[in-house]
């Protein structure tokens, strides 16, 4: 009797999952295509996206059918970085992704149809790597929330920024676990649920109080919805809502103030008619 293990067995659930993975990132690359041409972002998309061929690249590992493996890989890398930035993709990080999932998809065919996939393409490869990642991650954003800012994820805080930055509500809020709430039929699943068809949730990030013994719910969301619709998603009152804005640029510095020199013009020699004392201003910054 073998201890080894035949492959072969996982081979069909291989492909059920990642066909079905597949065809979400399709789906997802589709909206941040169309969000790409109307100049706006879907980080949330970008998110999904990542994990999806994180886990197509998992599967595909398993199996080991590498040429799926490496090409997850290099999108992976390319996806992290628009995470990073807070959703932000070029099109050419779009096409390229687009070119990338299509090239998963016929060798996912191949192990279908019980053949040999094909290595993954040298020029895919070098395409994808050839995006400058540089320019997708901005400079860091300012602090905006102490109550938020160390709780996100360097992805979470772009959206936050450039939500504010491009006129967007952003709401914080939490919500309680409670028999009251349960009797109505509402838990966390059921108001993220809620939430979501209100607008774009940033972040869900529970904690506890009364000495570990209740869990609370903050939830950070981007929404044009009214306070009154927020609240009755969210299983509060309206003026449990917080709004966050951007806080107030600095100030400009004041300008440096010009150096003066004093200066006492004096007879040199001692034996002509003083030429007495005065004050000469030189201004450095010309010399």
């Amino acid at each position: 009797m073998s201890d080894r293990i035949d492959l072969r067995e996982f081979i069909g659930g291989f492909v059920s999952e990642a066909e079905e993975l597949l065809a979400s990132s399709h789906a997802l690359l589709t909206e941040i295509d169309a969000a790409c041409v109307a100049g706006t972002l879907r980080p949330t998309a970008v998110r999904d996206l990542f994990r999806a061929l994180h886990t197509i690249k998992g599967l595909a590992g398993m199996i080991g059918v590498e040429p799926v493996v490496e090409i997850a890989h290099a999108l992976e890398t390319l996806l992290r970085a628009a995470d990073r930035s807070g959703g932000q993709m070029s099109r050419g990080a779009v096409e390229v992704s687009i070119q990338g999932v299509q090239a998963i998809g016929e060798r996912v065919r191949a192990v279908a149809e019980g053949t040999a996939p094909g290595p993954a393409p040298e020029a895919l490869l070098i395409a994808i790597a050839s995006i400058d990642l540089a320019a997708v991650i901005p400079d860091a954003p300012p602090p905006i929330s102490p109550e938020w800012d160390a709780r996100l994820a360097a992805g979470e805080r772009q959206q936050l920024y450039q939500a504010l930055r491009g006129g967007s509500h952003v709401w914080s809020l939490s919500f309680a676990p409670s028999a009251e709430h349960a009797a109505k039929g509402m838990s966390i699943a059921s108001v993220r649920a809620g939430l979501s068809a209100l607008g774009e949730i940033i972040k869900v990030a529970p904690r506890t109080q009364a000495g570990g013994k209740a869990l609370v719910f903050d939830i950070l969301i981007i929404s044009a919805a009214t306070p009154t619709s927020i609240a009755e998603a969210g299983g509060t009152t309206p003026a449990s809502l917080t709004a966050l804005i951007l806080p107030a640029p600095a100030p400009a510095p004041a300008p440096a103030a010009t150096p003066v020199v004093d200066v006492t013009l004096a007879d040199p020699v001692g034996h002509l008619a003083p030429l007495g004392r005065a004050i000469v201003r030189v201004d450095l910054t010309r010399l």
